[in-house]
């Protein structure tokens, strides 16, 4: 499908990328990097959408407020 395709060239263009910075030697550099950018894009502070669970919900099933 199409958002398959678009998932396959970006880990086209980052294994790019890390090749090039291994290549100058700077691979880890971009390596932590971009674990810096999954942390940062994937931790939102947006509301859930369309009844998704949250991993608080899988410990609080009636979400009461929970003291501390």
């Amino acid at each position: 499908s199409y958002f398959s395709l678009i998932r396959l060239l970006k880990w086209i263009i980052w294994a790019s990328l890390m090749a090039f910075f291994v290549e100058i030697q700077f691979g880890s550099v971009f390596l932590i990097i971009s674990m810096f950018y999954l942390v940062i894009t994937n931790t939102s502070t947006n509301g859930r959408k369309g009844g998704k669970l949250s991993p608080y919900s899988v410990f609080n099933p009636d979400c009461k407020v929970i003291d501390g």
